[in-house]
């Protein structure tokens, strides 16, 4: 193929109205019903299916991994790292994958090439997930931080209630609403 893929290029993907996007060196497209395609970079397993080969199309992410079965846990939000993905199902839960996937437990190898559980969220439910450069964060439903780094769990305590974040290469941040502020909607 010839296309000069420095410009952009229209690409159709059948079923996948609602859809949303993210992307590092590599894309994922999630649509309203939780299944993903992903494609580009894959050296470090961050796309999620299993091996190292890039994918220079849409591959359908297998849904299996999160749950499967009658019941499967569809995924909600899909965020990616520099060579590493996290994603969030329905449910709450979040899986991670790829090369120094931060929030999988050290008794993985560092390169997982396919989705993990994340280390415990202590019960919580996740309700956004952002990743860093070798991190990833998680906001749960009442409003705490869960970030992921080296394998390790940490609970950094912000001010006030958090309502959303968002993470860079080397940063994170978390917007705060005070405790005595009551014009702010939840999160």
């Amino acid at each position: 193929d010839r296309t000069d893929n420095r410009l952009p290029q229209r690409v159709l993907i059948a079923g996948q109205r609602g859809a949303r996007v993210q992307l590092k060196h590599h894309l994922f497209v999630l649509n309203a019903d939780g299944d993903a395609l992903c494609w580009g970079a894959n050296s470090d397993g961050q796309l999620g299916l299993g091996d190292a080969a890039n994918r220079p199309t849409p591959t359908a992410l297998d849904s299996a991994a999160f749950g499967g079965g009658e019941f499967e846990c569809r995924l909600v939000e899909v965020a990616c790292g520099e060579r590493h993905t996290a994603a969030r199902t329905r449910d709450g839960a979040v899986y991670c994958w790829g090369d120094g996937c931060p929030a999988v437990s050290n008794g993985h190898p560092n390169h997982t090439p396919s989705p993990l559980p994340a280390l415990s969220v202590g019960g919580a439910t996740v309700v956004q997930i952002a990743c860093g450069f070798s991190h990833v964060a998680a906001l749960t439903a009442d409003g705490d931080v869960l970030w992921w780094e080296e394998g390790a769990l940490r609970r950094p305590r912000p001010p006030g209630r958090v309502a959303a974040l968002a993470c860079g290469g080397y940063h994170s941040l978390a917007i705060a609403i005070a405790d005595d502020d009551t014009s702010a909607p939840p999160p």
